[in-house]
């Protein structure tokens, strides 16, 4: 039987993350030319991949959240409604990622930058079987 790995909090940033994140980059730049639209797309989701999930640690359901509604906000303004440009899918976008991360952080399970400060339960998270649940229910 494995031994799941202990919890963590904080910043997080890996080799990977660092390769996904140039690589990300040189895509958006030979993409520029092409067509800036869609040059913007991997700058939009990997950057927020890369905050929900080394910045913040949002919850999987929470970014699922955010992905659904980036679909359907791409979908409506760029086909459905056929206005190529950022600055609507922007206008809504910005706001769901502050709403979802505001969430996020005012949860007992927040354990990404910061959460040492931020959260007061950080240790229930962190040992979620130990004494120091038990004692804190008390």
């Amino acid at each position: 039987m494995s031994k799941s790995r202990p919890r963590t909090y904080g910043f997080r940033l890996s080799a990977t993350d660092v390769c996904v994140l140039i690589v990300t980059l040189a895509a958006a730049i030979l993409l520029w030319p092409i067509d800036p639209l869609l040059a913007g797309l991997p700058l939009m989701v990997v950057g927020h991949f890369f905050l929900f999930c080394n910045v913040v640690r949002l919850h999987r359901n929470l970014e699922l959240t955010w992905g659904a509604i980036f679909v359907v906000n791409c979908a409506t303004w760029w086909w459905w409604l056929a206005d190529p440009r950022w600055t609507p899918v922007l206008a809504v976008q910005i706001p769901v990622t502050l709403l979802l991360v505001a969430i996020w952080i005012r949860s007992p399970n927040y354990h990404g930058i910061g959460a040492q400060r931020i959260n007061p339960r950080l240790q229930e998270y962190l040992h979620p079987n130990s004494e120091i649940v038990a004692d804190s229910s008390q």
